[in-house]
């Protein structure tokens, strides 16, 4: 970082100030969120937050290909499925239902007692998954694939006896109930279906507006994670020389392109105005010492004079010193580099260094 820092110092004439962020953790995140707060502002980053937030917090994973139902359960449990309104559910298409209910101010209840005593010795009393408390509306989401089967691990016909007494205690109380199912879910068609169902049974819609659904997350503790994770993407992105289009790239390529589709256009957001922050100070991090000092060399506006180049710890070198490392040695005809290592103590992946 000095080496980098003397590099941007010869070309500009002056050495930058190094962000107390650079320094102090804690000082980044906060100034992380500060900025998501600001960006929250405006309507097209609120609606990238509510978009993530809503249905791309937990990265989603079909019930169906779970080998059972624990592995399922240790899948949830793992991630923490709370709803927005605060409640633990117990699947990720029900997690999608609730945010909708909530982003769209439907007043609703998960899991409350139905109305009517339905407890006998053999079963417990009835617990719709939701119930909308004006107009009295009932939503069951089953997990069924589109032959109407549970996944193999369920007892199948346990699982459709239960479907068959909810749709026949709904009939014979004259309650309104709407049904979703897991493969509306793989189609795409889950919410879409959802709304439609719900506008048809008198539901009013009042979204709330993006300050408070910004607050609620505040208070649920989801920004706080969400700001560790921004932080974590925008140093592994600034120490290995990333662009936006490279990591629109790998975007492309991945096995969940609109969760990372939604993330990135956030991240965007935010390390533009992070950068920005940084110039209108004059000062630098220490991932902009390697990446600038970088871009000077290998632009020729530095020239090395060194003929011997010694690295140790090469194990956590990273993408961007690799290149700087590179650039001062294509400069010199007869430079030499010379690197002492162990793979044993590679331990700084996190970090962003990779011996690859």
């Amino acid at each position: 970082h000095s080496l980098g820092l003397e590099i941007i110092a010869n070309v500009e004439g002056k050495k930058p100030s190094v962000s107390v962020e650079a320094a102090d953790h804690l000082r980044m995140l906060n100034t992380l969120k500060d900025i998501m707060a600001e960006l929250q502002e405006k309507p097209e980053f609120a609606d990238l937050i509510k978009t993530f937030f809503a249905y791309h917090l937990v990265p989603y994973r079909d019930r169906f290909d779970f080998k059972s139902e624990g592995e399922y359960d240790e899948y949830l449990q793992a991630h923490e499925v709370r709803s927005l309104q605060g409640d633990v559910v117990k699947s990720l298409e029900e997690l999608e239902i609730a945010n909708f209910l909530f982003l769209n101010g439907i007043n609703y209840e998960y899991e409350r007692l139905y109305k009517v005593d339905t407890a006998t010795a053999a079963r417990r009393q009835y617990q719709p998954d939701f119930t909308i408390l004006e107009p009295e509306v009932y939503i069951e989401h089953f997990a069924l694939n589109k032959d109407h089967r549970p996944p193999y691990f369920i007892n199948e016909k346990e699982y459709l006896d239960g479907v068959a007494w909810k749709r026949q205690l709904h009939a014979q109380q004259g309650t309104k109930l709407i049904e979703t199912y897991s493969h509306q879910r793989l189609d795409g068609m889950l919410l879409t279906e959802l709304e439609r169902k719900l506008k048809t049974a008198g539901v009013k819609f009042n979204p709330i507006p993006p300050a408070s659904m910004f607050k609620k997350l505040a208070e649920l503790g989801a920004i706080d994670r969400f700001t560790k994770l921004v932080a974590a993407v925008l140093h592994h992105f600034k120490s290995n020389l990333h662009t936006i289009e490279s990591l629109q790239a790998r975007v492309t390529a991945s096995s969940d392109v609109k969760r990372n589709a939604a993330f990135l256009r956030i991240f965007e957001a935010v390390f533009a105005a992070y950068q920005a922050r940084l110039r209108s100070s004059g000062q630098v991090d220490f991932d902009d010492m390697i990446a600038t000092a970088t871009q000077y060399v290998e632009a020729g506006q530095y020239r090395s004079a060194f003929a011997y180049i010694l690295v140790d710890e090469f194990q956590d070198i990273s993408n961007g010193r690799a290149r700087l490392l590179k650039a001062l040695s294509r400069q010199n005809a007869g430079a030499r580099l010379f690197c002492v290592g162990d793979d044993w103590q590679a331990i700084y992946r996190f970090a962003g260094s990779d011996i690859s």
